[in-house]
């Protein structure tokens, strides 16, 4: 099919993004005519009235289609729960899963500047009949609050801390092969204990100045106080407990930050759905339980 370009229409040859989106809206292809956009109540109103996309009345069957009304209405479905392009630069964590419960669509990110800080918060833009949408924002921090603390408390529920503690502690210091370290330091340590001792030797014996002496030992003593404290330390780290101690501390501070927030939000959180009564309904991936209700005020 060849379109017949207008003049000073350049979209016939740039297929942006907001050309894409008429195509897939326009009902034309299905094989239908909108009978009119604009309408007049009498012949003495001077303005036109807009008819809304969804009141027009449409004629069928006027030219042979190119796709089916259930391909049309399937595409214009994924329209809706497609990632709107959000405002002001937003890319935190929830871009794209934040739906509102009240038309279906995806929430958009926009932000105020509170002073020197930029706040960003989720709002339903969709607009009705020239009525915006009656749902609620809700704040991007209040979100991941909410949010976390609900994936902790499923990391709870089926995760068992002390045995990936357990393994995590027992392949560690496998993967370290704290035995041949030590063994390998308690051989440089003897080493060095080796060469003082020949020092003392050639120093008897004239075959080095006292300087020579001096210089020698300096050095091979600060080598074998480095090699000691190294095998001081291997010798800590081979201890299971404090081992275990440490790992705990990581897991907690991981629970903590944001990789965990990153890895779990993306891996096990369908969507988020705020309602307009401060209702909040998260979603989850594979089955992880039943959908979690939280009112927040």
């Amino acid at each position: 099919m060849k379109m017949t370009p207008r003049k000073d229409k350049k979209y016939y040859y740039d297929w942006s993004d907001k050309v894409v989106y008429r195509i897939l809206k326009n009902k034309t292809y299905m094989g239908k005519i909108v009978k009119r956009k604009s309408t007049k109540k009498s012949h003495l109103q001077k303005k036109r009235e807009f008819i809304s996309i969804r009141d027009r009345e449409t004629i069928d069957n006027c030219h042979p289609a190119i796709i089916s009304e259930k391909l049309f209405n399937e595409a214009n479905d994924k329209l809706l729960k497609l990632k709107r392009k959000e405002k002001n630069d937003y890319c935190g964590l929830f871009s794209g899963l934040v739906i509102c419960g009240e038309c279906g669509r995806v929430m958009t990110a926009c932000r105020r500047n509170d002073r020197k800080n930029i706040q960003y918060y989720f709002s339903c833009t969709k607009v009705a009949e020239r009525k915006h949408c009656p749902n609620r924002t809700i704040a991007d921090s209040k979100l991941r609050s909410i949010v976390s603390g609900i994936l902790k408390e499923i990391i709870d529920d089926y995760v068992d801390e002390d045995d990936i503690v357990n393994k995590a502690t027992k392949n560690l210091i496998k993967s370290e092969r704290p035995n041949l370290k030590i063994s390998n330091l308690k051989d440089d340590i003897e080493l060095h204990n080796t060469n003082i001792r020949n020092l003392y030797l050639k120093k008897t014996k004239g075959e080095i100045t006292l300087e020579q002496f001096l210089e020698g030992k300096k050095n091979e003593t600060l080598l074998k106080e480095a090699s000691e404290k190294l095998l001081k330390e291997t010798l800590e780290s081979k201890n299971e407990n404090i081992r275990k101690s440490d790992i705990v501390e990581k897991y907690k501070h991981f629970l903590n930050g944001d990789e965990f927030m990153n890895i779990a939000l993306r891996d096990l959180v369908d969507k988020i759905i705020i309602y307009k009564d401060n209702t909040v309904k998260i979603s989850f991936k594979f089955g992880l339980g039943k959908p979690k209700k939280i009112k927040l005020f």
